[in-house]
């Protein structure tokens, strides 16, 4: 798919600009140097680069007895481990 197929579908489900962004970062579109650099500590940088680590995936992942893999946002999870200390 070229950059305008890219842009096209990124539009096409996003409801705002920054999540036009984060599905451009999602597809993997690497942004020219000049535009991250003019858009550094940005939101808009920062959801392009959130899509194109994948870290939306969650930033902590705990492994309970069972060894299954969790994502520790929920502070009621059953594994009993709250990170958040609420």
């Amino acid at each position: 798919m070229n950059l305008f197929g890219h842009l096209k579908l990124a539009v096409s489900v996003a409801e705002n600009l920054p999540d036009v962004f984060f599905h451009l970062g999602y597809q993997r579109v690497a942004l020219p140097r000049w535009f991250r650099r003019l858009a550094s500590k940005t939101v808009i940088h920062r959801v392009w680069l959130s899509g194109y680590s994948g870290g939306f995936l969650g930033s902590v992942i705990v492994r309970d007895n069972c060894d299954t893999v969790h994502l520790c946002s929920d502070p009621d999870h059953p594994s009993g481990h709250n990170p958040t200390g609420r």
